[in-house]
C-alpha cells in the first residue's frame, strides 16, 4: 500500500500525533547549569562553563538572570529557553534554598517542553546521597524541616529521588576534575538535539509528505525499517526528508544526515574512504577518524549495529555506495531507521525496504 494513502490511519494506530507538531525550534540556550555557588561556583563550575563556552555552547545560570525583575518568572523563562539541564550536585547543594527551588522548577518544567534533556553531575557526592537525602544532604534537610514550608520540602525530596535515579556522571569515576569536565562536555554534545535542516518559509506540500514518510517508518514497531524515497531530480526529495529529520532525529541515540552521496564518486579513487570518514564523523561527532577503506567499513558496521540509529542517505545512486557503508551486511538495532533518497530504484538491489514515491 502507498504510505501516502494511509497516513491518517497510520498515525492513529501508531501514536504519531506528536509528529504533527511544527518542526523543532532550538531554544535560546544550549545548557542551563544548576549548582550551589557557595562551594563550587568559583572553582569547578567556573571551569566547566569555560569549557562549554570554548565548545561554542550557549550557557545560562542564575547569575545571568535579569536583576530587578520577578525572579520566578525570569527563572522559568530561562528554563524554557534552555535545551539541556546540568544538575551539579555537591556537598553544599542541599543547603542552598535558592538552588533547591531552581532544581525543583527544572524537574517540574522540563517534561512539558519538547526534546529537553537532564544530565546529573555528582561532584564529591553519591547518587544515593541525592536520592535518599543522606550524607551531606541529611543535615541540610533536617534544617529545612524546621524553617521551610513542609510541602515545599516534600517537593524537593521527591524531585531529588527522581534525579537520583537518572543516569549521570560521577567525579569518582574519573582521574581528575579536568578529565571529568571533558567528559561532561562530551555528554552534553551527545545530548544536544540536531540542527534544523529544513528552512522553507512556505512549506506547501512538504509537511504532509514528511508525515507520510514518518508513517512509513513505523516508529512504534520493534523492527528495523528502511524507507526509499524515490523521485526524479528536482522533485523535492531532499527537502522533504530534511523536514522528517528535523522532526524525529532527536528521538534516536545516534543520528546523521549524509547529503549528496553520489557526488563522492567524482572525488577520485578514494571516494569510499572519504564517504566513510564523513559518515563516521557525523555519527560520532568526531572528525579525527582517518583509516583505510576496510577500517572505515568495519567501524561503520559496528556503529550502526549496536545503537538506536536514524540515518538519512541522500542521493544514493548505486548499490556500491550502500555497500561502502556496510548497509547490506549490518545487523541493525531493532528500533533503527534508515531513509535513502534516490533517482535509481535499482541502487537498493534486493534490500528490504518500503518505497515512497515523490511525484511532481
Amino acid at each position: 500500500m502507498d504510505p501516502s494513502s494511509s497516513s491518517s490511519s497510520n498515525k492513529r494506530k501508531r501514536g504519531l500525533d506528536c509528529y504533527d507538531e511544527p518542526r523543532y525550534k532550538r531554544p535560546k540556550y544550549d545548557v542551563f547549569v544548576n549548582y550551589a555557588s557557595e562551594d563550587i561556583g568559583k572553582r569547578f563550575v567556573s571551569h566547566l562553563k569555560g569549557a562549554l563556552g570554548r565548545e561554542a555552547f550557549t550557557i545560562c545560570d542564575h547569575t545571568m538572570l535579569t536583576l530587578g525583575q520577578d525572579e520566578s518568572s525570569e527563572l522559568l523563562k530561562a528554563i524554557k529557553d534552555s535545551e539541556i539541564y546540568l544538575l551539579v550536585f555537591s556537598n553544599e547543594y542541599a543547603s542552598s534554598v535558592r538552588c533547591l527551588e531552581e532544581f525543583a522548577l527544572i524537574m517540574e518544567s522540563y517534561p512539558k517542553y519538547k526534546h529537553r534533556k537532564v544530565l546529573p553531575v555528582f561532584f564529591n557526592v553519591e547518587p544515593t546521597d541525592v536520592k535518599n537525602q543522606q550524607g551531606p544532604f541529611l543535615d541540610a534537610f533536617e534544617d529545612h524541616e524546621t524553617k521551610v514550608d513542609p510541602n515545599k520540602v516534600q517537593n524537593w525530596r521527591q524531585a531529588l529521588r527522581e534525579a537520583g535515579h537518572m543516569s549521570g556522571l560521577n567525579l569518582k569515576d574519573w582521574p581528575d576534575e579536568e578529565w571529568f569536565i571533558q567528559e561532561i562536555v562530551k555528554h552534553v554534545r551527545k545530548r544536544q538535539n540536531p540542527q534544523q535542516l529544513c528552512y522553507v518559509e512556505h512549506p506547501v506540500g512538504i509537511d504532509s509528505r514528511a508525515q507520510d514518510i514518518i508513517s512509513a517508518l513505523r516508529l512504534s514497531d520493534p523492527a528495523f525499517t528502511m524507507v526509499a524515497v524515490l523521485g526524479i531530480s528536482g522533485s523535492g526529495k531532499t527537502t522533504i526528508v530534511k523536514a522528517v529529520y528535523d522532526r524525529i532525529a532527536a528521538d534516536f541515540d545516534v543520528h546523521g544526515f549524509i547529503q549528496d552521496i553520489n557526488s563522492y564518486v567524482y572525488r577520485g579513487p578514494n571516494w569510499k574512504v572519504d564517504l566513510q570518514r564523513d559518515v563516521i564523523s557525523c555519527l560520532t561527532r568526531n572528525d579525527k577518524f582517518v583509516a583505510s577503506h576496510n577500517d572505515g567499513a568495519a567501524k561503520i558496521k559496528k556503529l550502526i549495529s549496536c545503537q538506536k540509529l536514524f540515518l538519512v542517505l541522500d542521493d544514493v545512486y548505486t548499490f556500491e555506495q550502500l555497500q561502502a557503508l556496510s548497509i547490506p551486511s549490518a545487523s541493525f538495532h531493532c528500533e533503527s531507521r534508515i531513509i535513502a533518497t534516490t533517482r535509481n530504484k535499482q541502487s537498493l538491489s534486493n534490500l528490504q525496504h518500503t518505497s515512497y514515491n515523490i511525484e511532481i
